[in-house]
């Protein structure tokens, strides 16, 4: 185990509204064209596994869910099927951001939001660099936020440096890098700021492992000192190579499922081994939003009980992807003590684009733990 650490010294989140997946929007007003479209017929039918010539685009569709309509009592084609979705997933709803905010919107809400509760407590964010992480901004490698949020930062000698293509698990390879920079000592401060947004033609929903939603969350990050509360020690990423999801069926879908399983167990215990630790040195677990045989598979063969699972939200927010570390992290620490002070934190995630990553943390009593 290295001797420097890593300081969460605070952490603020964005996460949109959750839409309910099996009863709609009923009741709401449409305050975008866009959105109602993307929201209320596309990216719904989408994600329940509709066929890209069953989606509507007919003027009438748009007419009807225009400006300041009222959304139908129930947006889906196949109640049967959006309650088979329901079912199958665990899931009853996501929180899915408007088409009037992007993911760089989201982030730069994320990281105003930290600014704010920083200033507040007369605190001042010098950071050396400014992280981004992201699975991929809109589809689109050009829309990477970095500058805008160092704009906002407001700090020109702050890096800014952006951190994507691991899936889901572009957080721990953030994580990762900071780590490593203050271990060098090329960095006593960073601020880290994660967001997604998952729009077509990426689909929100893979088989039943998953449920994406969007949300952001940000984090100021320091070299930990005697009184810090939560510190992060080390940090495992790695690849699992398989053939691309466009050509897996769902028999090789469920395949894969056992293959990820099988490489996150065996890369935590290889963290938690370098470390001089087991499954059994664990206070608290955090886990992505998955499928909840996938968790349990993965943390039975780890050994640590259900009981110390921390599960904050999990049937509503869905997978945040970048952000739903920052967010768990966030939820842990503004709940009411569910869990003891002064332990070890295991996160970890599994990112079906091909990656499995875990992150070590400690939890000291007597430090002041600093949600937004």
């Amino acid at each position: 185990m290295t001797s420097t650490a890593l300081e969460i010294a605070r952490l603020a989140c964005f996460v949109p509204k959750a839409v309910d997946i099996e009863h709609g929007l009923a009741g709401q007003k449409f305050e975008d064209r866009n959105w109602a479209m993307t929201l209320a017929q596309c990216d719904v039918r989408w994600h329940l596994g509709m066929p890209a010539e069953q989606l509507p685009y007919a003027d009438g569709d748009m007419q009807r869910f225009g400006v300041g309509a009222e959304a139908p009592e129930l947006p889906f084609p196949d109640l049967a099927n959006a309650k088979a979705f329901v079912a199958a997933t665990k899931l009853r709803s996501t929180c899915i951001c408007d088409a009037t905010m992007s993911a760089s919107d989201m982030a730069a809400r994320a990281l105003q939001s930290l600014l704010d509760a920083c200033l507040a407590s007369g605190e001042t964010p010098k950071p050396d660099f400014l992280l981004y992480a992201h699975v991929q901004p809109e589809q689109n490698s050009n829309l990477n936020p970095a500058f805008r949020l160092q704009h906002l930062l407001g700090d020109e000698e702050a890096l800014p440096l952006a951190i994507s293509q691991n899936d889901v698990v572009s957080t721990f390879r953030a994580l990762e890098l900071a780590l490593r920079l203050v271990q060098a000592g090329e960095a006593q401060e960073l601020v880290l700021v994660a967001a997604d947004k998952c729009m077509l033609p990426a689909p929100r929903r893979l088989g039943d492992i998953t449920l994406l939603g969007d949300a952001a969350g940000a984090a100021w990050l320091r070299r930990a000192g005697p009184g810090s509360s939560l510190t992060l020690h080390d940090v495992l990423v790695q690849h699992v190579d398989h053939e691309p999801l466009s050509q897996l069926d769902p028999a090789q879908l469920a395949s894969l499922e056992a293959q990820y399983v099988e490489a996150a167990v065996e890369s935590i215990k290889a963290l938690l081994s370098r470390n001089g630790m087991s499954g059994t040195d664990l206070g608290a677990v955090v886990p992505q939003r998955l499928q909840r045989r996938m968790m349990q598979a993965v943390h039975e063969g780890l050994g640590i009980p259900a009981t110390r699972i921390c599960e904050h939200d999990l049937a509503s927010l869905g997978n945040l992807a970048s952000a739903d570390l920052l967010v768990s992290l966030e939820a842990l620490l503004r709940g009411p003590a569910p869990v003891r002070r002064d332990m070890w934190l295991l996160a970890w995630s599994i990112g079906i684009g091909g990656y499995v990553g875990s992150a070590l943390l400690r939890w000291r009593a007597g430090g002041e733990a600093k949600p937004r």
